[in-house]
């Protein structure tokens, strides 16, 4: 049985499912996200509390999504997600020397904008993208949740060198 498993990833769709799956979950995490998570109190200097808030906000925010993405579609929900991801990631980024008290507002839009779609969708999906009927469905998504995690061991240990590289003072 187990030869049989292995047999399967042989076959074109199993790979395409397995390499989007990776996609998915990788991207989730090369967003910053947990980065963001993990570092907000650096990030904000003058707020300790910011990691709870984030997280609350991204509590609600995902509960939100959990409504939304029934209604308004899946696409829909991710083009904004990107898109609203990246503007305050890089408003984030082109203020932050310039204008330091537009960091939380940033920083909320950003787990805000990641919360309604590339936060819950690769979750969503990949469950949907490996039939029931593979035997090796368990397993391709044990290898697409492997590469979340260790996407974000490397974007969230890479995240103190990379701010002491282009920190200006």
């Amino acid at each position: 049985a187990s030869t049989m498993k292995l047999l399967q990833f042989k076959v074109p769709m199993a790979r395409k499912s397995v390499a989007l799956g990776i996609l998915l979950h990788a991207g989730q995490q090369i967003s910053g996200v947990n980065a963001i998570f993990f570092y907000s109190s650096m990030i904000i200097k003058d707020s300790p509390k910011a990691p709870v808030f984030l997280s609350f906000i991204n509590l609600a925010v995902t509960l939100l999504a959990i409504w939304l993405l029934e209604r308004a579609g899946r696409r829909p929900i991710a083009l904004f997600s990107v898109a609203g991801s990246a503007v305050a990631l890089l408003a984030l980024a082109a203020s932050y020397s310039n204008f330091p008290g537009a960091a939380p507002f940033l920083l909320i839009s950003f787990v805000a904008c990641f919360a309604v779609g590339l936060g819950p969708i690769p979750w969503m999906i990949v469950p949907e993208i490996f039939p029931a009927t593979w035997p090796f469905t368990p397993t391709a998504i044990s290898i697409c949740v492997s590469a979340n995690w260790i996407t974000n061991i490397v974007v969230s240990g890479s995240f103190p060198f990379l701010a002491d590289t282009f920190r200006e003072d």
